[in-house]
């Protein structure tokens, strides 16, 4: 979740929460939650609204994390680079040539499963987060 929309505090007391947001906030921006569907499916308490946003509950009901989830998995690398100060450059060790690294980051090419387990290696993240959704008819072949 990579577009944080908006975040408002019940009432002024946002710093009580704000160990509680910071972890809502990395779990999110890791999740590959691609609409909010995939959201209510991991945190079935959420309340998703007409416009798609996503109504979290922070600190016992004290505040609300309102969000609107567009990772993809192109949008994770790029922030795990990020955190890791890593370029693209960095990025051709795992996902091979330059060409493929900007591919890959545009969202035009998926991983590979030899890419995926590299991936979860250096970052230390669960593979399922790299790897695409199953679409309705795999999923009930599944």
């Amino acid at each position: 979740m990579n577009d944080i929309s908006r975040a408002r505090a019940g009432h002024k007391g946002i710093n009580v929460a704000r160990t509680q947001y910071a972890a809502w906030f990395n779990i999110a921006t890791l999740a590959a939650w691609r609409n909010p569907q995939d959201v209510k499916a991991a945190y079935p308490r959420a309340s998703i609204l007409k416009s798609g946003r996503v109504v979290s509950n922070i600190r016992d009901n004290d505040f609300r994390l309102v969000a609107r989830p567009t990772s993809s998995i192109a949008d994770l690398i790029r922030h795990l680079m990020d955190q890791h100060g890593l370029t693209r450059a960095d990025m051709a060790k795992i996902l091979g040539p330059p060409s493929r690294v900007s591919e890959v980051l545009r969202g035009r090419k998926g991983l590979s499963m030899a890419m995926v387990e590299q991936l979860r290696a250096r970052f230390h993240v669960p593979a399922d987060l790299l790897l695409p959704p199953l679409s309705a008819s795999r999923r009930h072949a599944a």
